[in-house]
């Protein structure tokens, strides 16, 4: 059997308009008999610019049936702190495009120790996108970030690939000698 994971699935905003879209979710989890809190809703930061009110409704009803709620790719655009206060969220995702000077920059450093710091007084989650140094995966080791994706652990492949290494390897075993 393969270890317990959450799944992570990315939606579009437009998303949001479809009436049907909430039952439709819950259907398809349900029909695979799939732990609703293992699904992690995502949605582009992007999506909270001209809709705000109207996604914050959205999110509460998908939370309300069980699901996960990821901001993806924080930071990328016009990052609005009153959002991530105002819209209830599981999960804020750090666009990668914050660790653009490999965390070697002071400025580059504090922005992302004050995300993380107010992301873990607001108890939530938060993962690191985009990770491919060694120098990324320490520092944001010292921000308290334990989710971290990126190339530097393995880059896309098939499902196939995916289900052996994570069933032959000591995944958490290579990660942490890093």
């Amino acid at each position: 059997p393969l270890p317990k994971s959450s799944i992570a699935v990315n939606f579009s905003r437009l998303h949001i308009f479809e009436d049907v879209f909430r039952q439709q979710l819950c259907d398809i989890v349900d029909r695979y008999g799939v732990s609703r809190k293992m699904i992690e809703v995502e949605i582009t930061e992007s999506a909270f610019v001209d809709q705000s009110e109207k996604i914050a409704r959205w999110i509460k009803e998908i939370r309300d049936e069980g699901f996960r709620v990821a901001i993806d790719d924080f930071g990328s655009g016009l990052s609005s702190l009153s959002f991530v206060k105002d819209i209830s969220v599981d999960v804020l995702k750090i666009d990668k495009s914050l660790l653009s000077r490999n965390c070697e920059d002071e400025k580059e450093r504090i922005v992302l120790e004050s995300i993380f710091n107010f992301a873990h007084r607001l108890k939530l989650t938060t993962v690191a996108e985009g990770v491919e140094t060694r120098e990324q995966l320490g520092f944001l080791r010292t921000c308290g970030c334990k989710v971290i994706q990126g190339f530097l652990f393995a880059k896309p492949m098939p499902e196939r690939e995916f289900a052996r290494k994570i069933t032959g390897a000591k995944l958490y075993t290579e990660i942490t000698d890093l």
